[in-house]
């Protein structure tokens, strides 16, 4: 694949040993795109651009063929920056010398290089087996195993008490993912936050080629404020991250090779600035994104202007320090996973010198996508709900019940589809002797007949190089194709879609991204969605079909009648009612007739709400008769998901409801709707509801409706 580059580098042939041709292609940059043939002396290019690529090739019966390439590490070598970049070619040597490529750029106080190594570790580890200063637990699961740990729960009681608070009995299906953020416990190595280090002027500006130059040093630095934990207590977790514990490392590491990564600039919070532990939830900035090579190394270059030292001298520095210094990013970096949504992230590296090491290492368990077809299927996820866990189920009308949380995904329980899907999976390179070239995906209501078959034939494009760049996979028609179950028996122009697993120029986990299904524009039922692979001929060599029940429809909610007292209220929207009450009428009887319905049977919970004014809480009630006010799912394993209690639609499956799915609910207030001092207040009603529905990534989140207004007075 490509290597990727930030800014501004010059590219020189450092050295030549293949007796093959070889040349390098620069592309995507500002200046300096161009195919360069190694034929004697090349002269220097120079390559501007905000993020760009480099490929070596080599040339085999005259064809340009890809090298393997990986990155050197990166050296200061006197006002420069040189990084190596090595290639294989085709030949049966594995030496990497075929052709060397140096690219440098210009020291200054202003640019920044982060490289490093990326690995994903699995096996029994508590926290991080790869980082020494500090004991970082990486994930919630980590996290329930290393509070079994006497010593780390000790420290987490101090530092991250509210991981330990107890959550609610019957929590709702969760909301929206957010990438599990690291927590950082201390060691006698870096007992505390590290110390904010400072830049400041030396000199006026110089001009240099024309543009004006900062020059710049580090020339002060704060001490570091004291732990918060005791001596003993950080010795003890000092023990632990060297291995000396009876807790002793069980950990593998595997490379992550041709990840995307995207890079953070982190700004402390304020209890952070005063010495607090390290929480994540400051301000980020996204410098850009990068890929790692075959190997798992990478590189990333990025400035930082006068603007953003001045920005991060007023926002980001502690109580008496001083405001007029320029200080040093703080980096996080993230590796990317599907739909590139942050999969793992690095804790924070403080005050990153101009030329800084970070290695990546992630729990293999934040990185759920297929990585190979051991699993001998080819559709494996949706989104990031496992479709091969034993966790995970389909039904057979295609509702998920998803129980396993690895990677962070979301659970779901007789839960329907909805939004557009990530299909994911692994057809293979080869099956059996042939290569699997491309596949198409086609769709049709569960029972359809052959000529129900829609094809899929939306634009799919994946990211190439890391540097946010993209080639199309499909779809193309230039090739006949063996579709099984086509009306007719020949091969047919179908939309087909290159198979990306072949192509080593796609960043994972882009490679194993099958579609992106428009499932937001399907009826509401089950559907048939169906991957067929060809070879490069057009002939079938493997296919797989599921079947998914997909519903878009939100709960119809409403709320339709409002009597209070006995007295109808004006919920028209024209006007706000305002009532009188009497003194018999100040605890008088609220009926609200509404309804809350959703026809595939996947409501979750709602909830009738009476609040006065602008009060925070609920105002207290009774409830008398009628409708329940609210209700929560709660899943019975007996039976299957389309049977009563697991299909559930809502208030239309209320015994009181009237025929038309609406109830008529009767509520008495606890104490008078007015108090005794009281004389005029606002009444609320609302409706709050949830429903079992997921894309794969995150589920439905809970909506409501309302509030319907009006006044009342004595």
């Amino acid at each position: 694949m490509s290597l990727v580059m930030q800014g501004q580098w010059t590219v020189s042939v450092k050295s030549k040993e293949a007796a093959a041709p070889q040349r390098f292609t620069i592309a995507g940059a500002a200046s300096g795109n161009g195919s360069h043939v190694v034929s004697g002396a090349v002269a220097p290019v120079p390559v501007n651009g905000a993020s760009w690529t480099i490929a070596i090739e080599s040339q085999v019966n005259g064809n340009w063929v890809p090298s393997v390439m990986r990155f050197k590490t990166p050296v200061a070598f006197g006002a420069q920056v040189l990084v190596d970049i090595e290639s294989n070619d085709a030949g049966a040597d594995q030496d990497f010398n075929d052709l060397i490529l140096t690219c440098s750029m210009a020291a200054s106080g202003s640019d920044f290089v982060v490289y490093g190594h990326a690995t994903a570790y699995s096996g029994y580890c508590i926290y991080n087996p790869c980082i020494r200063h500090y004991l970082v637990i990486d994930s919630a699961l980590q996290l329930q195993e290393a509070l079994k740990n006497r010593v780390i729960r000790a420290a987490i009681e101090q530092l991250y008490p509210e991981v330990l608070l107890p959550g609610p009995k019957n929590p709702p299906d969760p909301g929206p993912l957010r990438t599990f953020t690291p927590l950082v416990l201390p060691t006698p190595r870096s007992a505390a936050l590290p110390p904010r280090a400072f830049q400041v002027n030396r000199g006026e500006a110089a001009s240099k080629a024309g543009a004006n130059v900062m020059t710049r040093e580090v020339v002060m630095s704060k001490s570091a404020a004291p732990s918060l934990l005791s001596d003993e207590l950080t010795a003890q977790l000092g023990r632990l991250v060297e291995g000396s514990s009876r807790y002793p490392y069980r950990c593998a590491t595997t490379t992550l090779a041709n990840y995307g990564l995207r890079v953070q600039e982190y700004d402390r919070t304020t209890d952070e600035l005063g010495g607090g532990a390290y929480t994540g939830t400051g301000d980020r900035e996204n410098l850009g994104t990068t890929a790692t090579d075959a190997f798992g190394n990478y590189l990333f270059r990025f400035s930082r202007s006068p603007g953003d030292f001045a920005v991060e001298a007023i926002g980001d520095v502690a109580l008496g320090e001083d405001a007029s210094v320029q200080v040093l990013p703080d980096v996080i970096v993230q590796v990317l996973g599907a739909g590139q949504i942050p999969a793992a992230e690095t804790a924070c590296v403080f005050n990153i010198p101009n030329l800084r090491r970070i290695d990546i290492c992630v729990p293999s368990g934040s990185i759920v996508l297929p990585t190979g077809c051991a699993d001998n299927h080819i559709l494996t996820f949706i989104g990031k709900i496992s479709l091969t866990s034993s966790l995970n189920a389909l039904d057979a009308s295609g509702r998920i019940t998803a129980t396993s949380t690895a990677g962070n995904a979301p659970t779901m329980i007789c839960g329907v589809w909805a939004g557009k899907l990530d299909l994911w999976g692994c057809l293979g390179q080869t099956f059996g002797s042939s290569a699997v070239d491309s596949y198409t995906v086609r769709y049709r209501p569960l029972g359809g007949g052959a000529a129900d078959w829609v094809p899929h034939a939306v634009l799919e494009t994946r990211e190439v190089g890391g540097g946010g760049a993209a080639k199309k996979i499909g779809p193309f028609f230039d090739l006949a194709l063996a579709v099984p179950s086509d009306p007719t028996s020949l091969k047919v122009f179908h939309p087909r879609y290159l198979n990306a697993e072949r192509d080593p120029t796609i960043v994972q986990p882009g490679a194993f991204l099958k579609t992106t299904l428009g499932a937001d524009g399907f009826a509401a039922g089950s559907h048939e969605v169906r991957i067929d692979g060809y070879d490069p001929t057009g002939n079938l060599l493997r296919s797989q079909s599921i079947t998914l029940y997909v519903d878009n429809a939100v709960p119809t909610v409403s709320i339709s009648n409002i009597t209070l007292a006995g007295v109808p209220v004006n919920i028209s929207g024209n006007g706000c009612t305002l009532q009188t009450l009497g003194p018999a009428e100040l605890s008088g009887d609220l009926d609200v007739r509404f309804i809350v319905s959703h026809p595939s049977g996947a409501i979750l919970n709602y909830a009738l709400g009476i609040a006065r004014c602008n009060e925070g809480a609920s105002f207290p009630v009774n409830y008398v008769a009628g409708g329940e006010p609210s209700f929560t799912w709660v899943h019975d394993a007996s039976v299957n998901c389309e049977t009563p209690p697991n299909f559930r639609q809502g208030t239309p499956e209320d015994p009181d409801n009237d025929g038309t799915g609406f109830v008529t609910t009767t509520l008495s207030p606890v104490t008078p709707w007015l108090g005794a001092t009281e004389n005029f207040t606002i009444l609320r009603a609302s409706i709050s509801y949830n429903w079992r529905a997921t894309n794969g990534y995150s589920n439905a989140s809970g909506l409501s409706y309302g509030p319907l207004v009006w006044g009342i007075q004595k």
